[in-house]
């Protein structure tokens, strides 16, 4: 597809989302959504592959389909939401925003200065997780791939500008960005259930090896910031709950190869049980394991 007309679909779908009233765009998206995972056999391959893993491979095939059409929606729910976000006003964030457990492992980490790592998965609405804090004056700082064409990444970036989350894009600078913001006691979001840079490290994410990102652990390493897992899950009646685990807790050993793995693996094991509360949240449509990624 040509750049430019890429961009104008994106733009185009995006002012639709944003003019018609909320119901009617969570309708359209979760038509278009089911629609896409019913004809697109690899998105569908690849989530009800990571269902398996999550839930064992005791369900039923009705089961998992299930699972599939619920995937669905709560991804057409995500993209609008983030296209809508930064059109919402202050009352309708706080409105809609609530953490269930965990504010008090945020706010503590937060005021000793370190800096704060959140780890987050593919799942939910975290955009709405940021805006948030950027209202309780925690701004967020996120990592973001660089988009084709540059002119859809910079209007990607400027609506999260608009929502107070400052945008990082994902190239050889970033690393140090990141560490500038946390050694002045920034917080940090990082998506780290999938390995997008061909650089991750071996772990364990249930009961398969997977690579993921090491950004967390070794950023954690070496500025000392906390990393604390977390989630922002789509609640009923547009509700957003956030769940922020306590800090992962890992003693260095001296060897920085070993240290990443194996805080990477404490990290990871965090974030699988906040995964498995809804599985029907988790936008896994990508091989994702190492096993997948050798026949894919």
């Amino acid at each position: 597809m040509h750049s430019d007309l890429k961009y104008l679909i994106y733009r185009g779908i995006a002012a639709v989302l944003q003019l018609i009233p909320e119901s009617a765009a969570i309708f359209v998206a979760s038509l278009v959504s089911h629609i896409v995972m019913k004809w697109n056999a690899g998105y569908r391959f690849y989530y009800e592959e990571a269902v398996r893993r999550m839930l064992g491979d005791g369900l039923s095939e009705r089961e998992i389909r299930s699972w599939s059409a619920r995937v669905s929606g709560a991804y057409a729910r995500y993209w609008v939401d983030g296209i809508r976000l930064n059109r919402m006003n202050g009352y309708d964030i706080d409105s809609r925003m609530m953490v269930d457990s965990g504010m008090d492992h945020l706010v503590g980490a937060y005021k000793r200065g370190n800096g704060v790592i959140l780890a987050l998965a593919h799942m939910g609405s975290w955009e709405w997780g940021g805006a948030w804090l950027f209202r309780q004056d925690m701004p967020l700082a996120a990592v973001a791939e660089v988009l084709d064409p540059p002119k859809l990444f910079e209007w990607f970036s400027s609506s999260r500008e608009a929502m107070g989350i400052t945008v990082i894009p994902l190239d050889k600078g970033a690393a140090g960005k990141l560490s500038s913001n946390l050694h002045s006691g920034g917080l940090v979001g990082l998506i780290c259930d999938r390995d997008v840079t061909g650089q991750g490290v071996g772990v364990d994410l249930f009961g398969d090896k997977a690579l993921l990102p090491p950004g967390p652990a070794l950023l954690s390493l070496r500025t000392g910031a906390s990393v604390l897992p977390a989630v922002v899950y789509q609640g009923h009646d547009g509700m957003h709950i956030a769940t922020i685990s306590a800090p992962v807790e890992y003693a260095p050993t001296g060897n920085l190869r070993k240290d990443v793995a194996a805080y990477t693996q404490e990290i990871i094991c965090k974030l699988e049980s906040l995964i498995r509360r809804a599985p029907d949240q988790w936008y896994i449509f990508s091989p994702n394991w190492v096993s997948q990624k050798d026949i894919s």
